[in-house]
């Protein structure tokens, strides 16, 4: 009996390591495929755009480095641009017409109960959704800012030594900076189901990026109206690794990574970023700034 559980117990091992090595094979055969040929696109990126990890600089015996990928949406709920580490959003061209054309099975519904939950019976969506680098999103966002910024001096021209409208100067003038100097250039401004489609249509892959993602359809209420939209959840690949021939550059930030004051968020690397058939990116370049 001992023997026999002897052999099982081989045998368990054994499927256990071919299927170990089975996944390693198709997960390198991925890769090779993602890189071969001319990549879909190598765009430059800073540390604007690509974060270091939260915990980076407490963990020094973690040998292993992956940038967040931080973009944006121009969100349809909120009077604000806001930044997140994964593109997680409701942007206004997310609406029902655009739900339709990447595949969702949506039903119009009145104002009850089961309507207004039903969204939550529907899957979220594997798309491809397109990323604009320093483009007019951002110079939107600029533009936001400086008009914020306007009004607000205005205000205080007309209600001088105000510490409220003073206050609110200063935290325009803030938010302006960082606009200008340290936010993310990074915008979800599309999506679809077919990424030649899509790349035809964003021609520039210097300005353009195509990745993947996870959308989910919503009924909700905007406005006193109910009305089908979508939520951008998550990003497929949400950071990017960095070699190990590349983690010298990143010395220099650990002691004073990753917080720090508003005076002191000029990005301090770059990073030069090929992104592949697969639209998966890898790592062909770092510079310090």
């Amino acid at each position: 009996m001992k023997a026999l559980a002897n052999k099982r117990n081989v045998k368990i091992l054994i499927s256990g390591l071919a299927i170990i090595v089975l996944t390693n094979v198709v997960a390198l055969v991925g890769v090779a495929y993602n890189r071969s040929g001319e990549p879909d696109a190598v765009v430059e990126l800073t540390e604007r755009e690509l974060g270091l990890p939260y915990n980076y600089g407490f963990e020094k015996e973690n040998t292993g480095l992956g940038l967040r990928i931080n973009c944006r949406v121009e969100d349809l709920t909120n009077d604000y641009l806001y930044n997140t580490y994964n593109c997680f959003g409701q942007p206004a061209w997310l609406n029902k017409e655009k739900l339709l054309e990447l595949g969702f099975d949506l039903n119009d519904h009145s104002d009850h109960n089961p309507a207004r939950w039903a969204y939550n019976k529907i899957l979220p969506r594997q798309v491809f959704i397109v990323l604009e680098y320093n483009g007019t999103a951002h110079q939107r966002a600029v533009s936001n800012k400086q008009q914020t910024l306007a009004e607000e001096q205005t205000l205080l021209t007309n209600n001088p030594d105000n510490q409220e409208f003073e206050k609110r100067v200063k935290d325009a003038t803030d938010k302006l900076h960082a606009e200008q100097d340290y936010n993310s250039r990074l915008f979800v401004i599309d999506a679809g189901l077919n990424k030649a489609t899509l790349r035809s249509k964003y021609a520039e892959p210097g300005r353009y990026i195509l990745m993947q993602a996870l959308i989910r359809s919503t009924w909700t209420t905007i406005d006193k109206q109910n009305k089908w939209t979508g939520h951008i959840t998550d990003l497929l690949i949400d950071n990017i690794n960095i070699p190990l021939q590349h983690r010298d550059v990143f010395r220099p930030v650990e002691n004073n990574a990753p917080y720090r004051s508003q005076n002191q968020r000029q990005p301090r690397y770059k990073v030069r970023v090929a992104f592949g058939k697969r639209a998966e990116p890898w790592v062909i370049g770092v510079e310090e700034m």
